[in-house]
């Protein structure tokens, strides 16, 4: 029953690979959809990394205005 078993497992390792080349996102560098798909992968990679840019350079530079003493602040906390 075991090797019946193993036989089956292994003729469905053999035959995955081809249910992947049915992929909607393959690499078809003629197809339109697939500048899309790289434009829109790049965008959700960049906005993260952007945000977190942006917050950094706040910090920063609020940091550095207080040390000069620039700071317009914001009053004493009540």
């Amino acid at each position: 029953m075991a090797a019946f078993s193993l036989c089956w497992l292994s003729a469905a390792a053999c035959w995955l690979p081809a249910a992947a080349l049915a992929c909607p996102v393959c690499y078809d560098p003629r197809d339109p959809s697939q500048a899309a798909f790289v434009a829109g992968t790049a965008l959700l990679t960049l906005v993260p990394v952007a945000a977190i840019a942006g917050v950094v350079a706040y910090v920063w530079r609020r940091s550095r205005a207080v040390e000069r003493g620039d700071d317009p602040g914001r009053g004493p906390l009540p």
